[in-house]
């Protein structure tokens, strides 16, 4: 267990779910195609290789920014307070 789930509360895997899904939706209608439009299976591999490479550094970087960096810096408020004067 990585400490971030407690009880029914679940905030990174929330979290990515969110995200997942309304990044999926913008990766799936790109605005427009440089240098040109590419084939219809040309776009379904393109979109898949980005959504791939983007959902497998999600999880990674929600776990950053939800637990390391918050974690740390309570970890550090903490020892400051408890240091010996």
């Amino acid at each position: 267990m990585d400490g971030s789930e407690y009880r029914d509360l679940r905030p990174v895997a929330d979290l990515v779910a969110r995200l997942s899904e309304s990044i999926r939706k913008f990766l799936d209608r790109p605005i427009r195609w440089k240098p040109r439009g590419p084939k219809d299976p040309e776009v379904d591999a393109a979109i898949s290789r980005v959504q791939r490479e983007v959902f497998q550094r999600l999880h990674e970087f929600v776990v950053k920014k939800l637990l390391r960096i918050p974690r740390q810096r309570w970890v550090e408020a903490f020892d400051a307070r408890t240091a010996p004067r």
